[in-house]
This record gives structure tokens, C-alpha cells and sequence, in this order.
């Protein structure tokens, strides 16, 4: 009787083993397809932000450029009362001030 029951036991105990296998190698799985999505998340996050980087200093380049040729010259006595011919540098003297 008692050999009985240690069997029927045993039994019941290597079922519960191979269930927790199955979990063990879900779980792996999980945690392996997690792994992979984080690191391609970062380097998604790296890649934006170097190219973030690459476009703000070129967008202060840019600006110390308008900024010097802003300064190259001034208007003469004849240009001072004539219409600008080009608006453009009117909108960009306001972007950099």
C-alpha cells in the first residue's frame, strides 16, 4: 500500500517536473525575445540620438554663418532706401536674433 501511494507520488512529481521544463524553456524564450527587443530599442535610441546631434550643430553652424554674413557689410547710402530684393534675409535675420 504505502509503495503504491510513494509511486502514484513519484509519478505526480515527475509530471510536475516536466511542466516546470516547459515553463523553465517558455520562459527563457520570453526573456531571450526581451532581451533582443531592448537591444534593438537602444540602438534605435543611439542612432536618433547621434543623428540629433549631427543636425543641431549643423543647425548652429548655419546660424554662425547667417550671423557672419549678416556682418560682411553693411548697407550703403543707396541701398539704405531702397526695398530689400530678397526677403528670405529678412526672415533669416529674425531666426538668428
Amino acid at each position: 500500500m504505502d509503495q503504491i501511494n510513494l509511486s502514484e507520488e513519484a509519478l505526480s512529481y515527475k509530471k510536475g517536473l516536466v511542466d516546470m521544463n516547459d515553463m523553465n524553456s517558455m520562459i527563457e524564450s520570453k526573456l531571450n525575445d526581451q532581451v533582443e527587443l531592448h537591444n534593438n530599442i537602444k540602438l534605435k535610441f543611439i542612432k536618433g540620438a547621434k543623428e540629433r546631434r549631427e543636425l543641431y550643430n549643423k543647425i548652429l553652424d548655419l546660424k554662425g554663418n547667417i550671423r557672419v554674413f549678416c556682418r560682411c557689410r553693411s548697407f550703403n547710402t543707396d541701398e539704405i532706401g531702397q526695398e530689400l530684393q530678397w526677403p528670405w534675409i529678412l526672415k533669416l535675420l529674425k531666426m538668428v536674433n
